[in-house]
């Protein structure tokens, strides 16, 4: 009888993509209960984490997908998409800080990944933190080939950030 009521449970990859066909749709309940349950069975798959993550924010609740970041660089530790999520929810949750320090961890396992360094660019900009802003634009810069001066240009350039920021990273790169 075991066996029978485990061969009829779907398959992690069943629920992944009976998820994502439900997040698409907008059916945001009903994904997110799936992602659940594909978190609850196997904690180490972080497309449960993001799909809890993504669901919160298509429900326009940036606060609620901060309890999946954690989970999710735990499974993934080196995974851009992770990280990108956790500048996203960082930022527009009102927490800084926190985002700051998931994208740290995130240099640390990605050194020569441009995309961490671009959003430590724009989390630094926006913390004010000027010298971590001005190594974090040299290091950049580095990776993509650029010396910092001309790397600082493309953030300042930026019209789809605001322009506070923009300032601080001129001032950081000494224009």
């Amino acid at each position: 009888m075991a066996d029978e009521s485990e061969a009829a449970r779907p398959t992690i990859e069943g629920l992944l993509r009976d998820a994502s066909r439900a997040l698409e749709a907008g059916q945001l309940d009903h994904a997110d209960a799936l992602f659940e349950e594909v978190t609850n069975r196997r904690p180490s798959r972080v497309e449960g984490h993001l799909g809890r993550a993504h669901a919160a924010l298509r429900r326009g609740r940036p606060a609620e997908a901060l309890r999946f970041v954690n989970p999710a660089l735990d499974a993934a530790p080196t995974s851009v998409e992770v990280y990108d999520l956790a500048a996203f929810v960082g930022t527009h949750g009102g927490v800084t800080d926190l985002a700051i320090s998931w994208l740290e961890r995130g240099a640390a396992a990605l050194p020569r990944e441009p995309r961490i360094f671009e959003h430590l660019v724009r989390l630094y900009a926006l913390d004010g933190r000027l010298e971590d802003l001005r190594q974090c634009l040299a290091h950049y810069g580095r990776l993509v080939g650029l010396p910092s001066g001309r790397a600082a240009i493309r953030f300042t350039r930026d019209a789809s950030l605001p322009e506070d920021l923009r300032s601080r990273i001129a001032v950081a790169a000494g224009f």
